[in-house]
């Protein structure tokens, strides 16, 4: 992802989700809006991370922060289908931010391919591309990187804790049939 041009740290504040179904969330965010979100991570790692990618730790409270906490909650408990808490978009290069973007407006409950955000961004043989930039995602869950599937139908990589279990778990809480998804595919091919 994008550096500042300058050497000095970004500054961010950090807050927990403690409890949720891919467990302890961490969370870090500018002035600008959220910057990253880590699961399954204890507050010790989560701090270390930030600071090792050059992020200076303020501890003061966050409205993006508490925006996010609540939003989170919301989705877990089936009653937030679409975030909107900001993102500190700026930071992308202007593919990464085509394809988060892109990524980020498919809707709660359904899944595009690798290769139809590709076509989507402008750069229809970018499939890996599109792949990197979701396996680097800072923000799973908010930007749903886990909406993305392979062009078979199938589950491919999930950058953030748990791998493909984790995938699964958040489409599965979002009613998407993961067992189903080849099956819809191949199906479709078919009719062809």
């Amino acid at each position: 992802m994008k550096r500042n041009s300058d050497s000095s740290p970004s500054i961010c504040s950090v807050a927990y989700l403690p409890h949720s179904p891919v467990g302890k969330i961490g969370l870090a965010s500018s002035e600008d809006g959220l910057l990253v979100l880590e699961m399954q991570i204890e507050t010790e790692d989560f701090e270390a991370k930030l600071k090792e990618k050059g992020y200076l730790i303020k501890q003061t409270s966050s409205l993006i922060l508490e925006q996010a906490i609540d939003q989170l909650e919301n989705y877990f408990n089936g009653r937030l289908e679409c975030f909107d808490v900001p993102i500190a978009w700026q930071r992308f290069t202007p593919f990464q931010e085509k394809v988060l973007h892109t990524t980020f407006a498919i809707p709660y409950g359904q899944v595009k391919s690798y290769a139809e955000i590709a076509q989507e961004v402008g750069q229809p043989r970018a499939a890996r591309a599109v792949g990197q930039v979701e396996a680097r995602n800072p923000l799973p869950i908010i930007i749903p990187c886990h909406r993305v599937i392979g062009s078979d139908g199938s589950l491919h990589g999930y950058g953030a804790a748990g791998g493909l279990e984790t995938k699964a778990r958040l489409l599965e809480l979002e009613g998407v049939k993961v067992w189903n998804l080849r099956n819809r595919h191949q199906q479709a091919e078919r009719s062809l």
